[in-house]
């Protein structure tokens, strides 16, 4: 069995574009402009209609990492676990762990 068959949780793939990934998952565009500062680029207004496979490549991004971040921040919409109260997810950009809010747009 594959493990991808085994996985639980949402389905971001590496050739969905950022649009797709965004127009599904809402909350990982706070993800997306935490990486805006290692690709040195808005991502969101530069490779909207790029698959993030692709974007990660163009601008040197861990793509395992993204999607890992991207997964966490999914998951927590779709997860069952939501209360109705705000938590907080994490991701790692640069090797340093910070936070976001999911429920929150960046500022």
């Amino acid at each position: 069995m594959e493990e991808s068959a085994n996985k639980i949780g949402p389905a971001i793939d590496p050739e969905m574009t950022l649009l797709d990934i965004v127009s599904k998952y809402r909350e990982t565009e706070a993800v997306f402009r935490k990486y805006d500062e290692q690709a040195g680029v808005c991502l969101c207004c530069q490779a909207l209609f790029d698959p993030l496979k692709t974007v990660a490549e163009r601008y040197a991004l861990d793509l395992e990492q993204i999607l890992t971040d991207l997964e966490s921040v999914a998951s927590y919409k779709i997860g069952g676990n939501h209360t109705g109260k705000q938590q907080d997810a994490h991701i790692a950009v640069d090797g340093k762990k910070r936070q976001v809010d999911p429920l929150k747009s960046p500022s």
